[in-house]
């Protein structure tokens, strides 16, 4: 890490306090207002788009439209306040915006990680799959869906709950129901 570079935002810091006070001072100072340039308005609209159609069941920001219904105008935020901060001239750029995009993306992974869990199902598939694979041992095989339901998980022997967590599971391709003689088998794969 280069402590030059420390300095360097050190002091841009200390520019803009010295500018912040002035205009502390002077309440009826001139503001300074940024504008997108045409190519980063088009982007910033297709990324609020993109993140509303996220908030529907099964999008991905489902069970958090709060945090998705700020996420784009804190993005356009970010996006000034780097402009600014690098000391932009002019319009805020589609590279600032797609580097603030990927920014707030990122943060708004961890805002998941942390405080939205996962669907019920996905957490069922886990466990489903760890039982699973210790029930075939290192071997592959297959099993009566009805065997689960008897010898399972616990939580797994609600057949609602077992059909979402199989569904999960062949979603991405883990497993395979093969039926048999009218008996559904669960083939692991």
């Amino acid at each position: 890490m280069s402590w030059e570079r420390c300095n360097d935002f050190s002091a841009r810091i200390g520019e803009l306090l010295v500018l912040n006070r002035a205009l502390l001072d002077s309440p009826k100072k001139e503001r300074l207002t940024v504008h997108f340039s045409q190519e980063a308005k088009e982007r910033w609209r297709d990324v609020f788009n993109e993140i509303e159609t996220g908030i529907v069941e099964g999008g991905r920001f489902e069970g958090a439209s709060d945090h998705a219904s700020k996420l784009a105008d804190n993005i356009a935020r970010v996006a000034a306040l780097l402009h600014f901060f690098e000391g932009g001239q002019g319009e805020v750029s589609c590279g600032e915006l797609d580097f603030a995009v990927d920014l707030c993306c990122w943060y708004s992974d961890q805002f998941f990680q942390i405080f939205v869990p996962p669907p019920q199902e996905n957490i069922d598939a886990d466990d489903l799959l760890e039982w699973l694979c210790s029930y075939f041992g290192k071997r592959y095989g297959e099993i009566r869906k009805n065997k689960i339901l008897q010898y399972g998980p616990g939580k797994l022997r609600n057949k609602l709950r077992l059909e979402r967590a199989l569904d999960v599971l062949k979603e991405r391709r883990l497993i395979d129901i093969v039926r048999h003689k009218g008996v559904n088998y669960i083939d692991l794969i």
